[in-house]
């Protein structure tokens, strides 16, 4: 999660604590998987670690980290979050792994899936470059969607850095997730940065 290289620009990625303090309260906290618990304490931001299938409730909301993978081998985790009767996952910028039916079984259906859709291929410095996307393709996105009961599916991680021949995002990913999405019979939520989705 804190390994992955930013843009060439040097935009926060996957964690910007700039950011996190701008949005939290004073005695806010940021949970998180408990792997990189002491990397968000050490950026003097309160943190709640939870471990994968441990659930953590606060004001009428249930957050539970489930299974994901990242391209690097970094500690990844996807959240599942209950509550006000509706049941969202977020599942940041993981890849493909086997881990989707269990999560569909035991925490689905969801209202709606937050997945990734620019099976972004990666040659970053020191990295033997393997031509496999490091996150979710638009098709694997659709197949993602489906297994784990969304009954609609909001894209996300896409449109947002493309630098050949670091980071090259797959063309026409909205595209293509939209024809997967329809041929899967699945409602698509398309939304801008600060714009709000309604299941």
């Amino acid at each position: 999660m804190f390994r992955l290289p930013s843009s060439p620009t040097s935009t926060p990625d996957h964690y910007d604590p700039v950011a996190l303090r701008r949005c939290l309260a004073p005695a806010g906290k940021v949970v998180c998987h408990r792997a990189i618990q002491t990397k968000i304490v050490a950026d003097k931001l309160l943190a709640q670690g939870v471990e994968l299938e441990q659930p953590f409730s606060q004001g009428g909301v249930t957050i539970t980290a489930v299974a994901a993978v990242d391209g690097f081998g970094d500690p990844q985790v996807s959240w599942v979050v209950e509550g006000g009767g509706k049941k969202i996952i977020h599942c940041g910028d993981t890849l493909w792994h086997g881990h989707w039916w269990k999560i569909g079984r035991k925490h689905g259906p969801f209202d709606i899936a937050f997945l990734a859709i620019n099976g972004a291929v990666t040659g970053f410095p020191g990295m033997e470059p393997s031509g496999i996307p490091a996150d979710l393709t638009p098709e694997q996105a659709g197949a993602a969607g489906k297994i784990l009961g969304a009954k609609a599916i909001c894209p996300i991680h896409y449109d947002t850095f493309h630098f050949p021949p670091l980071y090259v995002q797959a063309a026409n990913a909205e595209q293509t997730f939209l024809a997967v999405a329809r041929a899967r019979g699945i409602p698509v939520e398309i939304v801008k940065p600060g714009e709000t989705v309604t299941a």
